[in-house]
């Protein structure tokens, strides 16, 4: 079990292993190509909204297929959500993921699809909460 500390302006430190963690990966993300994957829920209520923010790094050829495989995972896994992608700039894009009941299981899937497709390393950022359902999704 890991005691939770706080730094003295009372805020929650994290544990050295997790720092070590993301020190090797921002290292990753400098020097290799790669690329970050943020899960953001937006949402707690029906109809759930949550955000993937795909972020590759300068080491990582051609990032403009991501909208592509992206576009093959919509027909590649089965979900009943509405997604779409917005591209951000030449490194990053943004997947919205609204309601669906196999949403989580498509996200999951779409970012393991998308290091194999592009050959890299997958670094996942974020997690989903838990929400209230109203008997839809």
């Amino acid at each position: 079990m890991i005691k939770a500390e706080y730094d003295e302006e009372g805020n929650l430190k994290l544990p050295e292993s997790i720092l070590k963690r993301r020190e090797e990966e921002e290292k990753i993300f400098n020097t290799e190509p790669s690329i970050k994957i943020t899960k953001n829920q937006i949402s707690q209520e029906t109809p759930l909204e949550c955000e993937l923010l795909i972020q590759a790094s300068k080491k990582l050829l051609n990032p403009e297929r991501i909208e592509s495989i992206f576009k093959k995972a919509i027909w590649r896994f089965k979900h009943m959500a509405k997604l779409s992608i917005t591209k951000i700039n030449d490194q990053e894009y943004k997947v919205k993921i609204i309601s669906g009941q196999f949403r989580c299981g498509w996200c999951e899937q779409f970012r393991a699809f998308l290091g194999e497709e592009l050959k890299t390393k997958v670094i996942p950022r974020g997690s989903c909460s838990s929400y209230t359902s109203f008997g839809k999704y």
